[in-house]
């Protein structure tokens, strides 16, 4: 969150406020188109669920993501030369430092939007994980989530992220099963 932060500084306000349109969008587009592409990965999935479930949602958020990504570098553009070339040099001068100091604050909360977005995979891909975790040797996604996991739970933001878990009853179910 600190990062988004100082990277808000350093973005502008401008730039940081579509990052985080982006980021709210593409998290309810995930939600909502992701089960329409589930079809379309079924026979690549190999009948693994985890990856039936996660593969649409994911692709959709980079998809709606990386296009908001492009077009708040290209508003921050329009803007920045507006201010070059349009405005005089004091306006300018005041604008950059206020796009700057709002960036800080935009910047945090940017962060708190991505960290709720990657909690929200942790702590559904981790439930599946917990569940298959076996003393022996496990895959590296095991190693990392359930720590992950287990960090969620042992701060008590496992239930903000729950708050927002889109997943469905039937895909704990399944890695109860599992």
């Amino acid at each position: 969150i600190g990062g988004f932060g100082w990277s808000g500084r350093r973005l502008g306000a401008v730039q940081l406020s579509v990052m985080l349109l982006g980021v709210i969008v593409a998290a309810i587009m995930g939600t909502k188109l992701g089960p329409v592409l589930q079809p379309f990965i079924i026979e690549a999935a190999k009948g693994n669920p985890l990856v039936i479930w996660v593969v649409p949602h994911l692709a959709v958020f980079l998809l709606v993501y990386v296009g908001f990504l492009t077009l708040a570098a290209l508003v921050h553009f329009k803007v920045m030369m507006y201010y070059k070339y349009k405005v005089p040099d004091d306006w300018r001068v005041l604008w950059e430092r206020m796009n700057a100091s709002v960036g800080i604050a935009l910047g945090v909360v940017t962060g708190v939007a991505h960290f709720i977005v990657y909690g929200m995979i942790v702590y559904s891909l981790g439930y599946w994980t917990i569940q298959l975790e076996s003393s022996g040797r496990n895959p590296r996604l095991i190693r990392v989530l359930n720590p992950a996991r287990a960090s969620l739970h042992s701060s008590g933001f496992e239930k903000l992220i729950a708050a927002f878990d889109p997943a469905p009853d039937n895909f704990y179910h399944a890695a109860d099963a599992a």
